[in-house]
């Protein structure tokens, strides 16, 4: 009898912490629904896009060449294209309705991706260019002198 009521205990003890746990994921998953962020690099020969979350830990990523692009085929706006539909097809999976977005470079595939996370159903709550640009930057050469 003693051992029924041991037994007992202890089952009930495993599902308390497997209940604990459970709301945890949950949390977490609540936390990854509202604050995600989409870094895209734009370059002239590659367009990589990055989901994070404010702490920097990387959810989905995805590039020209891991849809089979290669060489100077990477760099052209239909590749761009199908990156980001891959990273909205992701983050549709993860029932995000709206992302910040961070933009970097000048590359080709820049102009589409707002409307491609639109056509998708996903709002953006806000758009930041952070292409680095320097502001002193490096000595002039000397002037000619004639």
């Amino acid at each position: 009898m003693n051992y029924m009521n041991s037994n007992l205990e202890y089952t009930t003890h495993f599902k308390n912490k497997i209940e604990k746990s459970l709301l945890k994921k949950k949390e977490t998953n609540k936390l990854l629904k509202k604050d995600l962020i989409l870094h895209i690099k734009c370059s002239f020969n590659n367009t990589i896009a990055t989901v994070t979350d404010f702490e920097g830990n990387v959810l989905i990523w995805s590039s020209p060449a891991c849809h089979g692009f290669k060489g100077s085929n990477r760099s052209t706006v239909f590749a761009a294209r199908i990156a980001i539909t891959e990273i909205a097809k992701g983050i549709q999976s993860l029932n995000v309705k709206s992302l910040d977005v961070r933009l970097k470079g000048l590359g080709p595939g820049r102009r589409k991706i707002t409307k491609i996370l639109k056509d998708h159903g996903i709002a953006i709550t806000s758009l930041q260019d952070v292409t680095p640009l320097p502001f002193n930057g490096t000595r002039l050469r000397r002037k000619r002198r004639i």
